[in-house]
């Protein structure tokens, strides 16, 4: 008769051979999986459903940088671009905060006018007008023989949609300066005509007023909605052209692709036959419409439909006459235009790349600057350098001077010292 402990040996070593020998059985069907797949096909991937194949065609995420992250920001001036970052943010306009104050507005209300932009929601909400003080602006010196505009902050009428981007723009142009490179590069020379392409709210527009008021704006928002804000917040400016239409390379009817983007990334298409929508235009259409010579500055924010102003055989005459064109530039929508990828950016060099333009780059967007226009930046940017140089100087001169007292002081202590000593 076997004992107790053997037996319990015994029946333990039998359980260890039956999972082994149910393991080697299992183990040619797990190795069976990849043969299928290859059955099917090198390469070959199972069809994805409907909702994934439009989660595919769907444009990533937005990027710290802007929509698209274009290869154009890497193509800029390095040095060019320091110099007017350094003499921008120099500029006493960056002391201008936009400081706003919006009254009667609940607590609630308040809420969604920031979840609206935390939230990139395009639901409208009732208007709401506050003011805004401390606002960039210049104004023309009256005791100057010549006119000259003068540094200054104002303050300023603003309008916006409850639960929308509306507040996200502003802090963006008024509180943040994303577009403080225009401070320096038009510093010297206003510019007399300005294209604002893709106004939105408004905002934009009523900076280039804010910063020269002599120059007649042309603004074009193709978005009813946005149309109507761009109204309101510019309508107490005089020289500004509001137009609800959008820009392409050709008189076209374009309608809205998707809203998803919210209020800041309304995407066009160009129309079907007997499709109702909103009229396209190309720069030198409204030049000529407006009686406008040329525009000295052409801002452009259009959510990838730059690959259609830029489209291959388009008009560009406008382009030499430009001093400054300053573009968000959206790769990240060209699917919605069945453009590929980086095609939109290729499209815009190149249309450039054989105008002798420099390239600046904040990230956020790409400044085209005529040769002839560096010539007066440039000047800019030598007394911008000048003048830090010479604040350099006279804070080392100032520092060694403290140094010199203070250690002067130190020895005339001591020698006090010693002297008091029996």
């Amino acid at each position: 008769m076997r004992s107790p402990v053997r037996l319990l040996a015994f029946v333990v070593a039998a359980v260890f051979v039956i999972l082994a020998i149910r393991g080697r059985q299992a183990q040619p069907q797990t190795q069976k999986q990849p043969v299928i797949q290859q059955h099917a096909g090198a390469g070959h991937r199972p069809a994805a459903p409907a909702a994934d194949k439009a989660a595919e065609k769907a444009p990533a995420a937005k990027s710290h940088g802007g929509w698209g992250g274009s290869y154009l920001h890497k193509a800029a001036d390095k040095r060019l671009t320091g110099q007017l970052d350094r003499a921008s943010k120099a500029s006493p306009l960056m002391k201008c905060t936009g400081d706003l104050h919006i009254f009667k507005l609940s607590a609630d209300e308040l809420g969604r006018l920031n979840d609206g932009a935390a939230a990139n929601r395009s639901t409208l909400g009732p208007m709401i007008t506050g003011t805004a003080y401390r606002m960039p602006c210049r104004y023309e010196s009256e005791t100057e023989a010549a006119a000259t505009l003068k540094d200054s902050c104002c303050p300023q009428t603003v309008n916006f949609r409850l639960g929308t981007t509306d507040f996200k723009v502003f802090q963006q142009v008024f509180q943040y300066h994303y577009m403080r490179y225009l401070y320096t590069l038009f510093a010297e020379e206003p510019p007399q005509y300005i294209l604002d392409a893709g106004a939105n709210a408004g905002f934009s527009s009523m900076l280039f007023k804010l910063l020269w008021p002599n120059a007649t704006v042309v603004s074009l928002e193709p978005d009813p909605s946005n149309f109507a804000m761009l109204k309101a917040n510019t309508k107490q400016f005089k020289g500004v052209h509001a137009l609800n239409a959008g820009l392409w390379s050709h008189a076209a009817n374009i309608t809205v692709t998707t809203t998803e983007h919210g209020n800041w990334g309304r995407v066009f298409r160009e129309a079907g036959e007997g499709e109702r929508g909103m009229p396209a235009y190309s720069v030198q259409d409204l030049a000529t419409l407006l009686s406008i010579p040329a525009f000295d500055l052409v801002k452009i924010d259009i959510e990838g439909a730059e690959g259609m102003v830029f489209a291959p055989g388009g008009d560009f005459s406008w382009i030499s006459e430009a001093k400054v064109v300053s573009m968000e530039i959206h790769d990240y929508f060209g699917s919605y235009f069945g453009l590929e990828q980086d095609q939109v950016s290729r499209r815009v060099d190149a249309a450039f790349n054989t105008t002798g333009y420099q390239i600046a780059s904040d990230n956020e967007h790409v400044m085209y600057i005529q040769p002839q226009h560096m010539e007066a930046v440039a000047a800019v940017l030598t007394k911008h350098a000048a003048e830090a140089a010479a604040a350099a100087r006279a804070v080392a001169k100032e520092r060694a001077a403290a140094f010199t007292a203070k250690k002067e002081a130190a020895a005339a202590a001591a020698a006090a010292k010693a002297d008091q000593a029996p």
